[in-house]
């Protein structure tokens, strides 16, 4: 899971949506349902919808599907 989120942050020069979309495809393979419950306060529906543009995708969502992942985000400088 790690490395095509990573892959796609370095190819893309860190653009925003072709990472929320390459989370998108990785919850989507995990069962976005139970993912959502695993979130807590987030609906599949949402997490369906917000990369496709239908709703904004929030950091705090993102975060919640990172930790529900078992994965952590983090910073470096260039």
């Amino acid at each position: 899971m790690v490395d095509p989120l990573q892959a796609c942050l370095q190819d893309s020069d860190g653009d925003p949506k072709v990472f929320i979309d390459a989370l998108a495809a990785i919850a989507e393979n995990h069962g976005l349902v139970t993912l959502a419950a695993q979130c807590g306060g987030v609906s599949a529906t949402t997490l369906r919808r917000q990369p496709c543009g239908h709703y904004p995708t929030s950091l705090p969502t993102v975060m919640r599907v990172l930790r529900v992942l078992g994965i952590r985000l983090q910073v470096q400088a260039r």
